[in-house]
């Protein structure tokens, strides 16, 4: 499922009423109780208000992972918690507020993490879920994932776009960057995953040979999918152009092979590639918005976070700044032993 971030930028005291009015009005669309739409309302008020607060400017980032679930999470360059512990409990405030916030959030929340450091800024990630919806423990519900994808700076619409799809026998994702940005990427960033959505299960290269075809009406992209297989412990991975995935595993990473060329005007070569997929990999894709160059060793416990703390970490402090950026996080198993 691909549901598009709500993303707002925090700069001021007021951000904090945009971010509550999207979390209650998704809440709404997708069928919340009052109680439930309250509930994420204050807690996407409460993340928002913090950024401001404690770091002055950051974002917000609201979304939808499936019909009975909204995600929030908190991204900022502040001064970071020394004790994280400390924030957590009920009463501790550095700002001289009432000291509501961490311990009420992870209350409120249906699940919830944050990585911080001193001087580099928080993350903060939560999730609401409507509470006549148990969670997905289905075996084909696919690994936790976490995604960010931003518009390039002063543009309305994003020109990268993705997808996933838990099949009964695989999981599988989707990155796709439209050459440069605004309208005309986002126009072939969204043709390509309106393909791969309508055939998810297919031969990965008989749809990137599709997705190719659907794209010589529009300006073209890059793209990859990614298709975890758990029975066999394997990855396959096809990319096209300079979607980057990389297998993170004990501090080693292995990273995988694209062919050039654009989807929609020239592919040369099309190869599927066969990767072990061990139990605690973390599985990354990330557009040409993400330097190539980044490193965790300098973010002692990250790899223990959510994914989608991952993906605000990297996204935060290794985007180039000049494109758009997509960061698709996904791990094999629920808790990281790394």
């Amino acid at each position: 499922m691909n549901v598009r971030a709500e993303r707002f930028v925090i700069n001021d005291a007021t951000g904090a009423g945009g971010v509550r009015r999207a979390a209650s009005q998704l809440a709404m669309q997708l069928g919340f109780n009052e109680t439930d739409t309250g509930k994420l309302a204050l807690v996407a008020t409460e993340v928002a208000q913090n950024i401001f607060v404690h770091a002055r400017s950051g974002e917000v980032l609201v979304r939808a992972p499936n019909p009975k679930t909204v995600e929030v999470l908190a991204i900022d360059k502040g001064p970071g918690m020394r004790d994280i512990e400390a924030c957590m409990r009920d009463g501790f405030s550095t700002a001289g507020t009432q000291g509501m916030g961490l311990g009420m959030l992870t209350r409120m929340a249906s699940a919830f993490d944050v990585y911080s450091r001193v001087d580099k800024g928080t993350v903060v990630f939560l999730e609401v879920r409507a509470r006549d919806v148990a969670p997905d423990t289905t075996s084909n519900a696919g690994p936790p994932y976490g995604v960010i994808c931003a518009p390039h700076a002063g543009e309305t619409v994003v020109g990268d776009n993705w997808s996933v799809h838990a099949g009964a026998e695989s999981w599988r994702a989707l990155v796709v960057d439209g050459l440069g940005h605004g309208a005309f990427a986002n126009e072939a960033a969204m043709e390509a995953v309106r393909v791969f959505e309508s055939a998810p299960d297919e031969p990965a290269i008989d749809l990137m040979r599709r997705i190719h075809d659907a794209l010589r009406k529009t300006r073209g992209a890059a793209g990859a999918i990614l298709t975890f297989h758990p029975a066999r412990s394997q990855v396959n991975f096809v990319g096209i152009g300079n979607i980057a995935a990389t297998l993170l595993h004990k501090g080693k990473t292995r990273n995988m092979v694209s062919h050039n060329g654009t989807l929609g005007a020239e592919m040369r070569r099309i190869q599927e590639f066969t990767y072990p997929c061990p139990p605690d990999v973390l599985m990354l894709m990330f557009s040409d918005g993400l330097s190539s160059h980044w490193k965790l060793d300098g973010y002692p416990g990250l790899l223990h976070r959510h994914p989608s703390v991952i993906a605000a970490v990297l996204y935060r402090d290794f985007s180039r700044g000049r494109d758009d950026t997509t960061v698709l996080c996904a791990r094999r198993n629920g808790v990281s032993k790394q």
